[in-house]
């Protein structure tokens, strides 16, 4: 029989038709669970936001009491502001990230070093709360500009009241620096084009690299080698399997049947050793990229300024991505093919759909 309908719910918190309710706000999510036929499945996992925020991911492999060296150092602010500060008294060369915990898209992410800047940065905080983490040095580069890997991790709940079922999507997107990369100085921390991947900033940087910034993973197992790469992804798959075995106790069981997307952000050192950097639970599913009215690709395919609301305020448009057709569209037709089996067979996930 299959599925008979995907439908986003409108406004309001009445039941909707469909066998897929495709939610994307908190009270959507909310609204949306308490009134859920028994046999709709919810495109996100209620809870899943304790382990996504920067603070609760830390709070969550803290928890954990045991080495995780893929982990970088992390402390939650304004809470650990002491510790950081004497951390920093006694390493006052080591770079550190400042990252709000509710922002996305880079927004409000800085670098900083030395006792006195930090001290400085951290009090004109304009969040409730942040993290600062230790900035990765030495990453792996592509043309010489520092990049990470955006992977894609779904949850499955199939059977409510149980917990879920994670599995690793085998494409992803790799995130190229806009700018050449410069290891992190005080005369370098302001340049975030040359350290900070997220495609919202890298997009959007004046200096002809912007259409140049994301590929797929397959495009950097053709980089590295496919023995390599086939080692470096053993190594990732055993990283991320232990941090959602970490997750998972701080999420209740599932109300509902449900499923999501995950966004986990990995970086590769120069070793291609991998760190773990965030998990977000808004994923980002846009086909596309964004580029200044300035960029000769405006003119050449003919792209009209965007008025629609952006994180950018500047003049700006959407051009094709080639990459997200490669990664998402595959991405999100393969859960629903097992949304589809799951709902009509059972709870058993077939082998071999995501891998």
């Amino acid at each position: 029989n299959g599925l008979h309908a995907v439908e986003s719910p409108c406004a309001g918190s009445s039941a909707v038709r469909g066998d897929i309710v495709w939610v994307v706000t908190a009270n959507d999510v909310k609204q949306r669970a308490e009134v859920l036929r028994l046999q709709q499945w919810l495109s996100n996992v209620p809870g899943t936001p304790v382990i996504c925020t920067k603070q609760g991911l830390a709070r969550a492999l803290a928890f954990a009491e045991e080495d995780l060296p893929w982990a970088p150092k992390t402390w939650s602010l304004p809470g650990e502001k002491t510790v950081l500060l004497e951390f920093c008294r006694k390493h006052p060369r080591c770079a550190l990230i400042y990252k709000p915990n509710d922002a996305g898209m880079a927004e409000a992410v800085f670098l900083m070093m030395g006792e006195a800047d930090v001290r400085q940065k951290i009090s004109n905080m304009r969040c409730h709360a942040a993290i600062a983490q230790v900035y990765i040095e030495r990453p792996l580069l592509i043309d010489g500009r520092k990049c990470d890997l955006r992977l894609f991790i779904v949850l499955f709940c199939p059977t409510v009241g149980s917990g879920w079922r994670a599995v690793l999507f085998r494409e992803g997107l790799v995130r190229v620096c806009a700018e050449p990369y410069a290891a992190a100085s005080r005369s370098t921390l302001h340049r975030l084009g040359t350290h900070l991947t997220n495609t919202a900033i890298s997009s959007l940087q004046p200096n002809g690299n912007a259409g140049n910034c994301t590929e797929t993973l397959a495009d950097l197992a053709d980089r590295v080698g496919q023995n390599s790469w086939s080692t470096t992804w053993c190594a990732i798959r055993t990283m991320l399997g232990h941090v959602m075995a970490l997750c998972q106790p701080h999420v209740p069981a599932a109300l509902c049947r449900s499923f999501q997307i995950l966004g986990a952000d990995v970086l590769l050192d120069e070793m291609f050793e991998p760190y773990l950097l965030e998990l977000n639970d808004l994923v980002s599913l846009k086909l596309g990229r964004t580029v200044l009215l300035g960029d000769p690709l405006v003119n050449e395919l003919g792209l009209r300024q965007c008025t629609a609301p952006c994180f950018d305020h500047r003049a700006h448009a959407h051009a094709p991505s080639h990459t997200d057709d490669q990664v998402k569209v595959p991405l999100v037709a393969n859960v629903l093919t097992v949304v589809q089996r799951l709902h009509s067979h059972g709870s058993e996930i077939p082998d071999g759909v995501l891998f």
